[in-house]
């Protein structure tokens, strides 16, 4: 009798767990001012670069993060001060858009943000989305045990249009291992 629970415990217990790591499916794409293209997966957005009309949408969506993918050189406007206006934390991450891959320390400095406020709503952007996508697959594979082909899958529908990014990705996690 003591074994038959401590079996039907452990086979709730997998059950569980394999249901906790599943992410949730991208929602269809929206827009957001300038940005058609912004998709929300569970407490995250993701979205080409913003413009003022979408960071107004943002903010009335309930986004209390915004974490910037681009590099200093490629912003037009002081991002840091509009969302500042508007009551929401701004982050600068730069992710360079070239490269065989993706400098480690910003790939783990997103997750930690993205980690530490789990129960805010994050929008993570760069120019097309396609940066903030592919951190989300190598978040999927790294955090949550995903297999690669469907977290590029997943990002795919978040935003990740590039084989170009996606080679990056897969060169990311192979160096990994």
């Amino acid at each position: 009798m003591v074994y038959r629970i401590f079996l039907t415990m452990i086979i709730a217990a997998g059950i569980a767990a394999g249901c906790a790591g599943k992410p949730p499916e991208p929602a269809a794409a929206v827009t957001w001012g300038g940005a058609d293209n912004v998709v929300q997966v569970g407490n995250l957005y993701f979205s080409a670069q913003p413009d003022q009309a979408g960071l107004a949408a943002a903010q009335a969506a309930g986004v209390d993060i915004v974490i910037n993918l681009r590099l200093p050189d490629e912003v037009d406007f002081d991002q840091a001060a509009a969302v500042d206006s508007r009551g929401m934390q701004y982050f600068n991450v730069p992710i360079s858009r070239d490269g065989p891959s993706f400098d480690p320390g910003a790939i783990e400095m997103i997750s930690e943000l993205v980690a530490a406020n789990s129960n805010q709503q994050i929008l993570l952007y760069c120019s097309s989305g396609n940066r903030a996508s592919a951190w989300y697959a190598i978040d999927l594979v790294r955090q949550r045990g995903v297999q690669p082909d469907e977290a590029l899958r997943i990002a795919r529908a978040t935003g990740l249009t590039r084989a170009s990014m996606e080679q990056r990705v897969q060169e990311y996690l192979d160096a990994g291992d």
